[in-house]
């Protein structure tokens, strides 16, 4: 229990040291929560997996607004605030158990393409949309406060995120599950590496406006228009009309 707090220590002070084949080799979870040291190392660990979360939603909504066509001087930071919460909560707590889930999942798996494959289908396909229908709905909340808005981004943008996603971080979760199989903080770097262009576009579509419905349009004048006021429209006769009336009148048929 000693040896894997201190690789799990070595992950975050030393990730050189603690991502060589030897350490590699050492199981990193489950730990006896019941250990002080190893408590401490996991929160410790969770620190670090919030910082480094929060930091890549901070460049990607930053990335984001500088797309969207906003100087630096106009720059939301209170939306890169929001962000950057939902980002640590939804990605650095929520990967960190997601990881350990997967880890615990093919715990004692040899370390081959197939089980790194299997690793991101069940992360990708299974744990994913979860928790991006949750970021999308806590990014929504936090800016408008109402769950008709939130329900409402979900129904517009939550199945193009998904599509988006799909072609994106599979490579990563891949990459990350074949080259480093149980070192958590590794496959957390490279999976928020490789999916920042997927956040950047994560921070565009959960603030793009959402489109108006029949019951948002404001009612035209003429819908209430009383139209008892309204005055007779005055048409100017064809000739056609006024032959018409000239030989049904009374008058040409006494002349």
């Amino acid at each position: 229990m000693k040896m894997e707090a201190e690789l799990l220590y070595l992950s975050l002070v030393e990730p050189d040291v603690a991502m060589s084949p030897e350490a590699l080799e050492v199981d990193l979870l489950p730990m006896d929560f019941t250990d002080d040291e190893s408590g401490l190392t996991l929160l410790v660990l969770l620190g670090r997996f919030s910082l480094i979360s929060a930091l890549f939603s901070m460049g990607s909504d930053v990335c984001a607004q500088s797309l969207e066509g906003k100087p630096l001087r106009e720059h939301n930071w209170s939306r890169t605030g929001k962000y950057m919460v939902t980002g640590t909560v939804f990605v650095g707590l929520t990967q960190f158990a997601r990881l350990s889930f997967i880890d615990k999942i093919f715990q004692g798996s040899s370390h081959t393409i197939t089980v790194a494959l299997e690793k991101t289908i069940l992360n990708q396909f299974v744990l994913a949309p979860i928790v991006n229908a949750g970021a999308m709905a806590a990014i929504e909340f936090s800016q408008t406060y109402s769950t008709a808005t939130v329900m409402a981004r979900l129904r517009a943008n939550y199945c193009e995120a998904q599509i988006v996603g799909y072609a994106v971080k599979p490579l990563g979760n891949l990459t990350a599950f074949l080259l480093f199989p149980s070192n958590l903080v590794a496959q957390l770097v490279i999976t928020r590496t490789v999916a920042f262009g997927y956040n950047t576009y994560f921070s565009i579509v959960t603030h793009r406006p959402l489109p108006e419905t029949e019951e948002d349009e404001p009612c035209s004048q003429n819908q209430f228009e009383d139209t008892s006021k309204r005055k007779p429209v005055h048409e100017e006769p064809s000739s056609c009309t006024g032959f018409r009336l000239l030989v049904s009148s009374n008058w040409f048929w006494e002349q």
